[in-house]
This record gives C-alpha cells, structure tokens and sequence, in this order.
C-alpha cells in the first residue's frame, strides 16, 4: 500500500497523530494512509474555542495587560474573532459574542513576567527512539521567554539561569472535572512533548468552559437575539454558577506549574517513545506491495479495528470514537470523504 503521509522523517510525527493511533489503528490507516475521513460535525466546544484561540494570539502578543488596551486594540483583537466566527458555516451565531465577553475576563497578568511571547509558534525537531529516528512536529498556542529583571526583583539571590521558558496552551470544552484535570495535566501527551520540543519547563493552561452550551445554562426567551442573551450569561441576574463574570472560578481555569527535564524524558523514555516505535513499526508493515487494509487476513497485532467498547463501570460519560459510524458498519468506505490536509492545524509538514 502506497501511503499519502510521506512517513515519520519526511511526513512528521505530532501528538494528535498520536492520538489517533491509539484509538485505532485501522482508522489511523484510513487517514494518514488513504486520507480518508468521516463526515462528523465539528463540536461547538471546538468551533468556540477556534474564535477564542484568534483572540488570545493577538491578546496575549500585546505586552501590556489588557486592562490598559486601547478601544483601537480591542477592536483589532474582536475584528479577528469575528472573521474566524465565520469561516465554519456550523459555528453557532452565540459563539462570538460569547468569546468576545470571555476573552474580556482573561487574566492576563502573567504577561509582565517576560520579554517576549510569540504566539502560534510552529516547530519541526528530529527525534530518536532507540529504534526508530523521526521527525516531531507540533503548533504551540504561545511560547514565553523569562524577564530575568523581573524575577530578579522579587528575589535577588536567584541567577538567570533559574528561569526557563513557558508554554502557553488554552483549551475549551464543554464539560471539565478540576480534581481530575490537575492530577492528569503532567501526564498529557501534548505538554510533554511541546515542552520537551520548546525546552520550556514552565507551564500555562488556561481551560475555558463554554457558558451557553449548558444544560443548566438559563433559559432563553423566544424574543432574545443572540448578543442580548449571551450579555445575560455573563453579566445577568443571578442562577447557578451564573453570570459568568460573577462566578469566573466555575468558568476559567488557569493552571500553573513547573514540569522538570527528569520528568519529560522519563515520559518519553517509559511511554512516548514506545508509541512513536509502534507507529513505526506499523507504517513499516503496511507500506509492503502486499498489503491490503480492507483484507483481514492481513490483520495483526500491528494493524486492527478496535470498534469494541470496553465497558469502564467508573466511567458513564458518552462514548463515541472518530469513524465509529464506519466501524459499526452504519457508512460504508465510498462515504467516507476525501481529506483536504493530513495536519489541518500546521503550515509546515505536507
């Protein structure tokens, strides 16, 4: 089988890629091999946090706070958001006016403690395994270098060499668990490697919780236009965790931690790495003449289907993988669509 991703050195390996391969390796063939995927829906979590990402690029590029912006500062940053608003048709018309009163809320206070943030930073580092050599590409939200004066003021005895840079990364979902979420952050895939790729030991993860999509959200009236209902979310009367300016803890997450060199490479060394050399391994075996992925005779326990839910009784949250349509036999392959871009989120790697 000839792949469309030109393999881990040439194609890249990145940590949704890595993602996708451990819930499946059959669908990991039919999209990074065949470029094919299945026609789901973006969720509005992600279309949301789309917008919102736009304006915290130019936000947070800013070096002041934004309680000092201009009117002509924020007008660019919100102009911004409202051109991403509209680049998918399924985004919901709530979602900008939403964003734009959230990103009002963001504490940005954490700008004054470096030289330079760049945003949307793009890398491409080669890396080893000890069996396989690859190539490790990522996007990071932002990435901080240290101002050493200003560490320096608070404490005279440190040396510029305690100061590393930071990565800067915002998430939004639709449902978040805090307890949970702070015990599994140093473990995530995505952290690991961008710090081990950026050589940030300083982490910034900002988790944002889409007010409108609630189910304990208050009720909207019939007559209420989206940007008067999203104003009540925020800046309404009282009821539940709303309004979010009111109830900010329940709504923005900003975690704040250190992650030291032992733990990144022990990350890499007892689980990374040996995922990198499966994916390897995989691409190796099905790039021969003689493989087929829609024959079963040519599965093993490099390729297979994992369509079977394994029943977690601790966990009742909805399951539905990516192709899972497919799986179940609901789409056949002529329905699935071609993709436009193997790394939709990256301008480099092809």
């Amino acid at each position: 089988m000839k792949w469309l991703w030109p393999g881990p050195i040439e194609g890249g390996i990145t940590q949704s890629m890595i993602g996708m391969f451990l819930q499946d390796p059959y669908c990991f063939v039919l999209y990074y091999g065949l470029g094919l995927e299945e026609p789901t829906p973006v969720s509005q979590e992600i279309l949301w946090g789309n917008i919102i990402h736009k304006g915290l690029e130019d936000l947070i590029e800013i070096p002041i706070t934004h309680k000092d912006f201009t009117e002509f500062e924020w007008e660019i940053i919100l102009k911004s958001m409202k051109e991403e608003s509209l680049k998918e048709i399924h985004t919901a018309p709530t979602s900008y006016y939403s964003c734009a009163e959230m990103i009002k809320l963001y504490n940005d206070k954490y700008k004054t403690q470096y030289d330079h943030i760049e945003t949307e930073k793009e890398f491409q580092i080669p890396h080893a395994t000890k069996n396989f050599e690859v190539t490790l590409m990522g996007k990071m939200d932002g990435i901080a270098d240290p101002n050493n004066s200003f560490y320096e003021s608070i404490n005279t005895t440190l040396q510029s060499t305690d100061f590393s840079r930071t990565l800067i990364e915002h998430k939004s979902k639709g449902y978040f668990e805090f307890d949970q979420f702070r015990r599994e952050i140093k473990h995530d895939m995505q952290v690991n490697i961008y710090c081990h790729a950026s050589q940030a030991r300083h982490v910034i993860y900002d988790v944002f919780i889409v007010p409108e999509t609630q189910w304990s959200a208050p009720t909207r009236t019939s007559y209420e236009k989206d940007a008067a209902y999203i104003k009540k979310l925020y800046h309404g009367p009282s009821y539940k965790t709303y309004p979010v300016s009111k109830n900010l803890p329940f709504w923005v997450y900003q975690f704040e931690f250190d992650i030291s060199s032992d733990w990144i490479r022990e990350q890499f060394k007892s689980t990374i790495n040996p995922i990198i050399d499966q994916i390897c391994m995989l691409y190796n075996y099905t790039s021969s003449d003689s493989f087929d992925p829609h024959n079963p005779e040519c599965y093993n326990h490099l390729f297979y289907k994992k369509p079977i839910r394994v029943f977690d009784p601790a966990v009742t949250s909805k399951y539905k993988s990516r192709y899972w349509s497919f799986l179940i036999g609901e789409l056949d392959i002529t329905q699935l669509r071609q993709t436009s871009k193997l790394f939709k989120e990256l301008k480099i790697g092809k």
